[in-house]
């Protein structure tokens, strides 16, 4: 997953990143349809994104905890 894209984002504009499709069985480009934040304790917090394949257009949801971002 491309990290640049994730801090602080702004998704008023298009974001994408790179993920793996679970469709196209590779790491493809996904637009950022929409991210939440969790804070899950005092170690730290969950990013929530729901994503669509730039190729196969399969939408899928992605979990990151802050340390792998």
């Amino acid at each position: 997953v491309s990290a640049s894209a994730l801090p602080g984002s702004n998704l008023m504009t298009p974001r994408m990143i790179k993920a793996p499709c679970s469709s196209c069985l590779r790491h493809t480009r996904h637009h950022i349809l929409h991210a939440v934040d969790k804070s899950t304790d005092e170690d730290g917090d969950d990013r929530y994104l729901m994503l669509e394949c730039a190729g196969c257009e399969t939408i899928s949801l992605a979990n990151f905890y802050e340390g792998d971002i």
